[in-house]
């Protein structure tokens, strides 16, 4: 389960998301702000960027 949203700044908006999984029974958190981003999108790439080199590694299952 996550949230994705900005924040306004004199610049460009900042970019943030929030999660945590499983959704049944969390045991992990994530959290990604990303400066002058623009959007919220920018920070949802690195979050599955990330999630997905996590599954590769074996780190994490794709059920989690």
């Amino acid at each position: 389960a996550g949230k994705t949203g900005t924040a306004q700044n004199a610049g460009l908006p900042h970019g943030w998301f929030v999660g945590f999984f499983p959704y049944d029974n969390p045991k992990y958190s994530i959290c990604v702000f990303l400066e002058n981003a623009g959007s919220s999108h920018k920070a949802l790439e690195v979050v599955y960027k990330f999630l997905t080199q996590l599954q590769k590694e074996g780190l994490i299952d794709r059920r989690q």
